[in-house]
């Protein structure tokens, strides 16, 4: 029996107006990749201390920008997050969009809308709702934390 993806979404709001974010994001795509090592690296400590002691699961994360599309009122980055390393096997990849959207004239939204297919069958499903589905949160909160705090600050 097939199991059904599970769906991730997250957003935070930046103080400044999408038309100054826009073009940051669109030119800055280079320097998503180590903030998705970081904010997984964050999910390794988590899923290390539930389950491996001290151990890292994972070494890294690779971020593909797989396309961009703009518009005035969108920018969306189509992603694809990955673990790599030889214990990557354990852990799913995720399909994603980094979606940037104008709140009011001074704010905008970043939010992170994806999903992934847990992997081990129905045993990683049970594991993922039971744990792993927090660890996957976490990342992706650490990840929008950091590209937002980069576009407020930039």
């Amino acid at each position: 029996m097939e199991q059904a993806p599970v769906f991730v979404e997250r957003q935070v709001v930046v103080d400044r107006s999408y038309d100054e974010l826009a073009p940051v994001l669109a030119n800055g795509v280079h320097r998503l990749g180590p903030w998705a090592a970081d904010a997984y690296r964050e999910g390794e400590r988590i899923t290390a201390t539930l389950h491996a002691g001290d151990t890292p699961i994972a070494r890294s994360v690779e971020l593909r920008v797989t396309s961009l599309a703009r518009s005035p009122r969108r920018t969306v980055l189509t992603v694809t997050w990955r673990a790599t390393g030889r214990t990557s096997v354990l852990f799913p990849r995720m399909d994603a969009e980094l979606i940037l959207e104008p709140v009011d004239e001074g704010r905008s939204t970043l939010a992170l809308r994806g999903s992934y297919d847990p992997p081990g069958g129905r045993v990683g499903s049970l594991a993922d709702r039971a744990v792993l589905g927090r660890v996957a949160g976490a990342s992706v909160d650490d990840f929008l934390g950091s590209v937002a705090d980069w576009l407020a600050d930039t």
